[in-house]
């Protein structure tokens, strides 16, 4: 998730839903999971789910919800505990996200996932920004990267568990 606006998700939270879709139709039995983005604004959690949902459900896919999150390690955390709630034990995983998030997304899924294979598509990372995104560093590219580069330093310098607690700053 790149989290949602209050009347739309954003750009690159509807695209790589949308890949995520499009990648279930060569792998019928494949679930879609997610979890949403609770900091930007009161509910937005809330929003972020049903505007997904209502994606999953024009396409014939009921998605697995996972508890809110507010970072990608507390993403792929809730991720975890929902699919064990839903009696799936994924053998393989296929992660959706920007080019600038990638790295850090397979570093975080291979160390709460190490026995599944993970696999990573990613979207352009023009995508990853937005002048109207409630992530502040997510409004300019030279923001963003340098937002990506810590969190790079911050998964390997800290236990998984301190950066779980670490939150983006939004407007709101």
């Amino acid at each position: 998730s790149y989290t949602t606006l209050k009347d739309k998700l954003t750009n690159a939270t509807h695209v790589n839903l949308s890949h995520a879709l499009q990648a279930r139709r060569s792998c019928p039995g494949a679930h879609i999971v997610f979890s949403s983005c609770s900091y930007p604004f009161s509910g937005a959690e809330k929003v972020e789910d049903r505007f997904r949902t209502e994606i999953c459900r024009k396409a014939g896919v009921e998605p697995i919800i996972a508890g809110p999150m507010i970072n990608t390690v507390d993403e792929v955390m809730k991720i975890k505990i929902a699919l064990k709630d839903s009696g799936i034990a994924p053998e393989g995983i296929l992660i959706v996200t920007g080019q600038l998030h990638s790295r850090s997304a397979r570093y975080i899924y291979r160390k709460i996932f190490p026995q599944c294979r993970i696999f990573v598509e990613c979207v352009p990372c023009r995508y990853e920004i937005q002048p109207d995104h409630p992530v502040l560093d997510q409004r300019v590219m030279w923001k963003w990267v340098l937002s990506n580069i810590m969190r790079q330093i911050a998964l390997r310098l800290l236990p998984l568990s301190w950066v779980q607690k670490i939150r983006h700053k939004s407007m709101y």
